[in-house]
């Protein structure tokens, strides 16, 4: 999921971006949720998959960043 989400925010810009991440984001927490989840743990899980698709999206852009 970490890995879909960075690739597909990868190719989108501008507002398509953010409307495919809240969209994720939302997604994502009604399942946690509809699980049992307690709201503020589903809040962290968010956060860190929020953190984990950022270290994925810099993973995806490594060799370009080496290149300068």
């Amino acid at each position: 999921m970490v890995r879909g989400a960075a690739v597909t925010l990868d190719r989108l810009q501008g507002n398509d971006a953010t409307i495919y991440w809240r969209a994720t984001c939302r997604q994502l927490g009604a399942e946690l949720l509809d699980l049992g989840c307690p709201e503020d743990v589903m809040r962290g899980e968010i956060m860190n998959f929020q953190d984990a698709v950022q270290m994925e999206l810099m993973w995806l852009h490594r060799n370009e960043e080496a290149l300068g």
